[in-house]
């Protein structure tokens, strides 16, 4: 299990379901882990930027980012860390698209751009190696990319 603690972030619009919220609210906590930051930007991609900088600003070992439009089990947290990984992503797609796909991105160790989509099915609740999931989150310790950002 990774040792850490983790800032959450949550993004949403300025209305959301009352349960949604309770489920972020709820999620069960370690000592240091921080209490969730919402945010309810005009654009959600902005509120993800905003969670990222914060992070990276914080002494935080891992990102915890969520959606506001759907409930989350309290045990999340736990759920995660026990995997063990350093990123962990819950598949979820891109509802804008048809056919509908996922937000995946195959592993590429040497990032090359543009990273190739995701296309496959993966098996129910296996892990599955990846690149990068969602906008742009990248599988990254966090001090790497502290220093990748220090460099710039």
């Amino acid at each position: 299990m990774l040792e850490g603690t983790v800032y959450t972030g949550a993004v949403g619009a300025e209305t959301q379901p009352v349960a949604a919220v309770a489920s972020v609210m709820a999620l069960r906590r370690r000592p240091g882990d921080s209490p969730p930051v919402i945010l309810t930007p005009t654009k959600g991609y902005e509120g993800r930027e905003r969670h990222v900088s914060d992070f990276l600003q914080s002494a935080h070992s891992f990102l915890l980012l969520l959606d506001l439009d759907m409930q989350h089990p309290p045990d999340l947290l736990e759920r995660l860390r026990a995997h063990g990984q350093a990123f962990v992503s819950g598949l979820y797609m891109k509802r804008a698209y048809a056919p509908v796909q996922h937000v995946w991105f195959e592993d590429d160790p040497a990032f090359n751009w543009p990273m190739r989509p995701m296309t496959r099915t993966p098996p129910a609740g296996a892990l599955v190696r990846l690149g990068a999931a969602g906008w742009g989150l990248r599988a990254d310790p966090p001090e790497r990319v502290r220093g990748r950002r220090a460099a710039a």
